[in-house]
Parts: structure tokens; sequence; C-alpha cells
């Protein structure tokens, strides 16, 4: 589904506006309503099945799967497969999610390749930023431990990165080297596999925006008004001029007159409709806040604009 509406009966035809699901299944702090994105979120469900292919190799499930899937290698780097069942083929699809939400948690350092797998939890990429050495493809992290097993080599790790990964790599503490490197989900403090948090990784990669990125962010004043449920959402509707207007329905196709309903000369926009008709403006002086939005007018380009700066000038009672 890529589109939802709100419809209203307007001269006897059905206005329509169009919203863009991915808009709508937003979180209400990124400017949408919080519907749930079906495919996010059952592919992040799939993705705990993938990551217990990765960290439960005795169970059931695993040994079936391997066996005929991925006989000699890891889930990670596993084909789908000729002929591949349902299950599997549901399964192998959260494949891209899990490699971009794990990382690699050392302990002996014998199964983690130091060039193209995710370790350094400190850096953004989690993998070293310098050029491998020649005939150095293959290092690996236990080649950097000292003989003690419980310290880095600190002049072979300066001598092979640059600056920035030495200190990463040198900031990294060693854990008891009796034991197996592990995969660990990086998004949680234990390394466990989070359905929510990887639910809010997935729709931060198809979205490819972070919440500092998504502009008017005071949108969220809609959603801490203590109002019935139903103007929280009329009021969110009218921020993004999602109201069925005569002028909006219009720029959709609509056949209709574009003069405001009341008094028949301007066009009835959301401005027009709420802050300049003679209606509106009757509203707003039995309330006296006429002389607020008299003053507000002059200063905003357009009507969300101007419907936030409305609200900075309230205290809450008002």
């Amino acid at each position: 589904m890529n589109s939802f509406y709100w419809g209203s009966k307007r001269n006897g035809s059905r206005g329509i506006n169009w919203m863009r699901w991915d808009k709508l299944s937003l979180h209400k702090t990124r400017v949408g309503l919080g519907f749930r994105d079906i495919e996010a979120f059952n592919l992040s469900m799939l993705g705990k099945q993938g990551w217990k292919l990765l960290t439960e190799p005795s169970s059931l499930l695993t040994r079936i799967l391997k066996a005929k899937y991925f006989p000699r290698r890891d889930f990670l780097v596993a084909n789908i497969g000729h002929n591949p069942s349902y299950t599997w083929r549901s399964i192998w699809s959260s494949q891209d999610l899990i490699k971009s939400g794990y990382r690699w948690r050392i302990d002996d350092g014998s199964r983690i390749n130091v060039w193209n797998t995710p370790w350094i939890r400190s850096l953004p990429t989690l993998r070293p930023s310098t050029i491998p050495p020649p005939f150095m493809g293959e290092l690996l992290v236990q080649n950097l431990v000292n003989l003690d097993r419980i310290s880095w080599n600190n002049v072979l790790v300066h001598a092979i990165f640059n600056y920035n990964d030495a200190a990463a790599i040198l900031a990294i503490p060693l854990r008891n080297r009796n034991l197996v490197d592990s995969y660990v989900w990086q998004f949680m403090v234990d390394g466990s596999y989070s359905v929510k948090l990887a639910y809010s990784h997935c729709i931060s990669l198809e979205t490819n925006v972070t919440d500092a990125a998504v502009p008017n962010q005071n949108r969220d004043i809609i959603w801490k008004q203590k109002v019935p449920p139903k103007v929280r959402s009329f009021l969110w509707r009218a921020s993004h001029n999602y109201l069925p207007t005569r002028s909006r329905l219009i720029q959709k196709g609509i056949p209709c007159s574009e003069s405001c309903v009341h008094c028949d000369v301007s066009a009835e926009t959301h401005t027009h409709l709420f802050f300049v008709s003679a209606k509106a403006v009757a509203c707003w002086e039995l309330l006296q806040l006429d002389d607020t939005i008299r003053n507000m007018l002059p200063t905003a380009n357009d009507f969300s604009t101007l419907l936030f700066y409305f609200f900075d000038r309230l205290n809450t009672e008002k």
C-alpha cells in the first residue's frame, strides 16, 4: 500500500486527499502519524529467525537449513539457492537487515577479518578506513594481539593503521581469550537481537533520513496537546495542508468552485479559512486573539508556518 486517504463530501462529490504511506508510517516525532510499516515490521520479525541461524548453531531449524542451503558457510553469505522453500526465502530476505545491524564481539579474534567485517565499535562504519597493505588482505584480529593474549600489540597496530583507526582499536578492551568470537546486535547493550530496534533500523534504512534531518520538528507540539485525539489528528492534517479545502480539491483535479464557501469572494485556502475569513475573525475576536493573528499574518509565508507561530504565542490555557 503506497497511499492512504481521508475523504469528505463536497458539492456532491468526494474530495480525496491522498497521503503517501511512508509519511503516515513515520513516527510522530518525525512528522508522521505513527502507523506501523507492515513490510518493515515483517522484515524485522524475520530478522529474528535469521539472527538465530547466526547465533544458535545447535538449534534444529539452523541445522536443517544449514545442511540444505549453506553447509560450508554462515547465514550472512548464504545464497538463496535453487528452488528455495517459502521458509528459507522469507528468512533469507532479512539478510541485508542483519548485515547492516551486526558487529563482532572480540574474544580470541580467530574468526574476524580485520578489513571486511564490522568489529571496531567506535568507528561509524565499524571497519578501519586504512587501505590494506600488500599481502595483508587476510589479516585476522588475533594477529594484532600480543603473546600474552590479553593486550594489543601497540607497535604493530600503529604500523599498519592510520591514527584514528589505531586509537579506536587500542581502546577496545580484550575479553576472555578462551572464548570464541561471537555476533552481537550493535543497537543493544547486551548484544541481543531486538525486533523493536530492528524495526526502527529498518525504517531508517528505507527512508534514509535521521531525526535531525526531518524539518518542522515543532509539529511534535501537536501530539502533546491535551485535547481529544480527533482534534490532534485534525491539526496534524491541517499542518500538512491535507484538509479538503476547495483550493486543494482543484489541485487534485476535482472540479469545483475555488471561492470560499462562506464569503464567496476569496479562494478557500487553509490560511483564508482559519485566519482571514469573516467567520474566523469573529471567532478569534470572541477569544481575544484577533490582534495576535493580525500581527502574525504578514510574517508567515504559508499556513503551516503561521499555525506554529500561533502555537508559540499561546499559553497552555489558550
